[in-house]
């Protein structure tokens, strides 16, 4: 997990206890990089998605391509969500 303080970014911080706080996971720091540099979605931009949000998901489901066309539909709807702010 990594959350930025004062500017610096930190790795391996508990989570935080303040109430209406948002951690920033790899997931969300991955969408905010999006959204910085305008990045354009493809299937390659889904797929880095996917490991950022389950390290171990790409990996399992490379092998079968039906499982990773349904799991990129699920995610690029995931990550057009949090491309316009949930």
């Amino acid at each position: 997990m990594m959350r930025l303080v004062k500017g610096i970014l930190f790795r391996n911080i508990l989570k935080s206890e303040v109430e209406g706080m948002v951690d920033l996971t790899s997931d969300l720091l991955f969408v905010y990089a999006l959204k910085l540099n305008n990045v354009t979605v493809d299937d390659d931009v889904i797929v880095r998605y996917m490991a950022h949000c389950d390290k171990n998901l790409v990996e399992k489901n490379q092998a079968d391509p039906f499982t990773m066309a349904d799991l990129k539909k699920e995610y690029a709807a995931k990550l057009e969500k949090a491309l316009r702010g949930r």
